[in-house]
């Protein structure tokens, strides 16, 4: 019994030394002089002599911000490239050209100037705001990746970057 604390302790030290590494793996990934990051880093050296509870929660803190910017990077990329180039995918890395057949589809609010112009701004917006996520959803639904929104317009994309069967069923 005298020697449990002391083996707990060990087996303690064991277990936190991964958990470190990982974490200062975590907390590298950012944006070099932000801030927050060099709170973190602060936070992370101070918390070095912590238990391996604290390193479990900085660990998982560091993982929730991670899943956090991936959530926003998939808001300007689609969602296969955002993976690909987390695990590794070499093309989803840089830019690359394949030669393929695509369906392209441009929609916009006909008459949107006139439209727009008989409403107050706050109504417009809320068109707008409608209009684009209703189409972006709709688009997504059937396997499309919108590409841009220009104005009251919606570029839309299907078979790239993704294989999509019957893309052109699905984009009529």
């Amino acid at each position: 019994t005298v020697l449990s604390p002391i083996l707990g302790g060990l087996v303690g030290l064991a277990l936190a030394r991964p958990f470190r590494r990982v974490l200062r793996r975590m907390l590298s990934i950012g944006f070099q002089g932000s801030q927050a990051m060099q709170t973190q880093r602060e936070a992370f050296d101070d918390a070095i002599t912590d238990s391996v509870v604290a390193d479990v929660q900085h660990l998982e803190h560091a993982l929730e911000r991670l899943q956090s910017n991936i959530a926003t990077f998939e808001c300007f990329l689609p969602e296969t490239v955002v993976h690909g180039i987390l695990e590794g995918d070499v093309k989803a890395q840089r830019l690359h050209v394949e030669k393929r057949e695509v369906s392209i589809m441009f929609s916009d609010v006909k008459d949107f100037t006139n439209i727009s112009e008989s409403l107050k701004p706050k109504d417009t917006l809320l068109l707008l705001t409608r209009y684009l996520d209703i189409m972006s959803r709709i688009a997504q639904s059937f396997e499309g990746v919108v590409a841009e929104i220009l104005g009251d317009g919606l570029l839309v994309y299907w078979n790239t970057p993704d294989v999509v069967m019957d893309h052109g069923v699905k984009a009529a």
